[in-house]
């Protein structure tokens, strides 16, 4: 599977390949727009800063590329079933937004789960996923779709 972003905030262009490479399959995703706020501004930057002290936030910020939207995909995982989830910008109170689309880029469900969960496999209605505890420690973790 190929996805790249076709333009306009949001749209995805998704292709599926045969094992030879030849494209085997089409579809334009939509996905949720987030805005670049100045709070994520700002929270990248203290990452940055975490890493090299020596320079101060000013430089970091004037060397900032700062687009309207942040990128429709955060992270994407091909499930061994053929499921595509994408992990989007947009983000919920309660969690972050994954959508789920079939082989053939037919959006299927969309799961709000929390930041720290990162998907790792999913068979049938079972998530297995990695969960972060406040230590930056992972434990597996297991649960079912509603």
């Amino acid at each position: 599977m190929i996805l790249e972003e076709a333009g306009s905030p949001g749209a995805v262009r998704f292709r599926r390949l045969a094992s030879d490479g030849k494209v085997v399959g089409r579809r334009m995703l939509r996905l949720p727009v987030a805005d670049l706020t100045e709070a994520v501004v700002v929270k990248q930057i203290e990452l940055y800063r975490s890493r090299n002290t020596s320079i101060p936030a000013s430089q970091y910020r004037k060397a900032l590329y700062r687009p309207k939207y942040l990128p429709a995909i955060r992270s994407a995982r091909v499930t061994a079933g053929g499921q595509l989830w994408v992990l989007t910008n947009a983000e919920r109170q309660d969690g972050r937004v994954w959508m789920v689309f079939d082989r053939d880029g037919q959006h299927r469900l969309t799961v709000t789960a929390p930041a720290t969960i990162s998907i790792l496999e999913t068979t049938g209605d079972t998530v297995y996923a990695a969960d972060l505890d406040p230590d930056g420690i992972a434990s597996l973790v297991r649960f079912r779709l509603r």
